[in-house]
């Protein structure tokens, strides 16, 4: 037989909703008055905790728990008459603590997000620099605008990669460290070892920083900065657009400013000269990389945050909505932005009927730190800081704005408006073999691991079927191809290993694939660029007509071998320039006279 334990002696009191508590609840008078002024705070009581078979009470078990009962068993009949009581005056002053109980779980979040490295470092101050080459044409005023069959005897069509002359300063190291291109830009940076930096290509709207609108051929030195004598150490191009980043950590934009994609807090036509970015609540904030879509612009700061302006149609803002509004009855437009805003909010998926995306939230977001971004025409993708190797946990990678051909990963065509996570590139397989590297083309990226693998989804092609989710391009990867930079232009993907090899692939209406003579200007996969083979590579762009390389010049092997490559002189970019500058005139001549030809036939008449 089984001894009953004495009862908690109760001292019942006059006030009856003490009394009827006291009952209830098997308290004491003293206890009951504690928990009533602590509004549902926490309380030390010592109160039985009831046998409550709820989800509330579960959860209650693996938090908060009550020290233990010393009152005397009941009988089932007893515990089932007062069970209904208890679950209402428990549930009743415990509510509005369920918060408190849940907070704990909120921290151990914050305490896995701890990061090994300085996340976002400009990267011209971590690149190895080389020799400038490029490949296609430099005859800026046909691309996208004119189609050509090219003939290698213009000097203005370059099928293999060639030596192009750069102007570098008396005193400047003869190098360049960094090429900042883009899949929709018809113009160029280069950013020399020394921190100067170069533009050329086309300045209609003045994104090459300087008030002449005249189109550069090839590389000419930018002295119109608002920098001084700062050092640039990142650069990124859109389609009118160009920021600047010094190794102060300010931003500095010029070009076309329509959507505010410059981020100088300006809505305008052009932005002739570079003005200083603007960072909302940025004091303090200092500016690490930085990468431009068509018309928009991402930049990480040095701590590894994240901000983004310029247009947002298709999500591009990453701020969860494009602004859509009517400005006629017939004519939309949208809520852009024309200064840098800190985005924190990231998502896992996303559902149309909730686009603020509740519950699907990922937390801690304001802690997430990144490395590396790319843009695509309309889409970006970054990559997370890399993790504390004690954690075991891969960097993630998250991706938004337009999803057209699957550029985003996330296995459907529907654009997203928060940072999405890139589910297909998560799992154990990463936590060794972490992505380090991304690029975008117009509707495409490829990200690189820290092996060299290439992952790939999108589409760079006009024809074939668009990959949905991420997929190794098993063509480098089992041939033991160590990839070591890549590229994505408008139409076509290249690819450097460590070996010295460089594949190309896709379509080359300009010669951008650098194929050579008679090579061809497209192919489905990827072909070796014969005319760098064994030229190793500290950097490789693409743009829209044109592809950029950094050759490795180093030693006498690497001079060897780039004494064999085709090479431009300043007197030959000289007299072409006075041969388009002479056929333009005459262009603008006959178009002129074609134009005064109908007044001259109405007067006679």
């Amino acid at each position: 037989m089984v001894r009953a334990k004495k009862s908690k002696v109760i001292v019942y009191d006059a006030d009856p909703i003490v009394n009827k508590l006291c009952k209830e609840l098997s308290i004491t008078p003293d206890e009951v008055r504690a928990m009533l002024l602590s509004k549902g705070g926490k309380v030390p009581i010592n109160a039985p905790k009831p046998k409550v078979e709820s989800a509330w009470a579960d959860f209650l078990d693996d938090g908060d728990e009550l020290p233990a009962s010393t009152s005397a068993p009941q009988s089932s009949a007893q515990s089932s008459a007062q069970s209904s009581a208890q679950s209402s005056a428990q549930s009743s002053a415990q509510t509005s603590a369920q918060p408190k109980v849940a907070a704990p779980k909120v921290q151990q979040t914050v305490e896995l997000l701890s990061y090994i490295n300085t996340p976002a470092a400009p990267r011209a101050t971590c690149a190895k620099g080389g020799l400038l080459l490029q490949t296609g044409t430099l005859d800026w005023n046909i691309v996208g605008r004119a189609r050509r069959s090219l003939d290698e005897q213009k000097p203005l069509d370059l099928k293999t990669p060639t030596v192009i002359p750069v102007p570098y300063p008396l005193k400047a190291t003869r190098q360049i460290a960094l090429v900042a291109t883009q899949c929709t830009s018809v113009h160029s940076i280069a950013i020399g070892a020394g921190g100067e930096c170069y533009a050329w290509g086309r300045n209609e709207s003045g994104q090459l920083g300087d008030s002449n609108p005249t189109t550069r051929m090839c590389p000419q030195l930018v002295t119109e900065g608002g920098w001084g004598k700062k050092r640039i150490v990142d650069a990124a191009v859109g389609k009118h657009h160009t920021v600047l980043i010094d190794d102060a950590g300010y931003g500095w934009g010029a070009g076309m400013s329509k959507m505010g994609q410059t981020g100088v807090n300006l809505f305008q036509d052009t932005v002739t000269s570079f003005k200083k970015c603007v960072v909302e609540k940025g004091d303090g904030v200092k500016l690490g990389r930085v990468a431009c879509g068509e018309m928009f612009t991402v930049v990480l700061d040095t701590a590894g945050k994240l901000y983004t302006c310029g247009l947002a149609e298709f999500g591009q803002l990453g701020n969860g909505e494009n602004g859509e509004y009517f400005v006629t009855a017939s004519k939309l437009a949208y809520r852009n932005s024309s200064k840098f805003q800190r985005r924190t909010k990231f998502v896992k998926k996303t559902d149309r009927d909730k686009p603020e995306a509740v519950g699907l939230e990922i937390p801690n977001g304001e802690n997430i730190r990144f490395a590396s971004v790319a843009c695509g025409k309309n889409h970006a993708v970054v990559i997370e800081a890399e993790r504390d190797p004690t954690n075991n946990i891969a960097p993630r990678i998250f991706s938004w704005g337009s999803g057209s051909y699957g550029c985003l990963g996330h296995r459907k065509q529907e654009d997203e408006f928060f940072p999405r996570l890139v589910e297909g590139m998560t799992g154990p397989l990463f936590n060794s073999n972490f992505p380090d590297q991304v690029v975008c083309g117009s509707t495409v990226t490829l990200v690189r691991t820290k092996s060299g693998h290439v992952y790939y989804w999108g589409r760079h092609r006009t024809v074939g079927e668009a990959c949905m989710w991420p997929r190794i391009m098993d063509v480098l990867a089992n041939n033991s191809h160590v990839v070591t930079h890549l590229g994505a232009g408008n139409m076509h993907l290249v690819c450097s290993t460590s070996g010295g090899a460089t594949v190309a692939s896709g379509n080359g209406p300009y010669g951008e694939l650098g194929f050579g003579q008679g090579g061809g200007m497209s192919s489905s996969k990827e072909k070796f660029v014969e005319g760098i083979d064994s030229v190793i590579m500290n950097g490789v762009g693409c743009g829209m007509g044109h592809t950029l390389y950094i050759a490795k010049d180093e030693d006498e092997e690497d001079k060897k071998l780039i004494s064999k490559l085709p090479e431009w002189t300043l007197e030959q970019v000289k007299a072409a320039e006075a041969e388009a500058a002479e056929a333009a005139a005459m262009k603008a001549e006959q178009v002129e006279l074609v134009g005064e030809q109908p007044a001259a036939k109405k007067q006679k008449t």
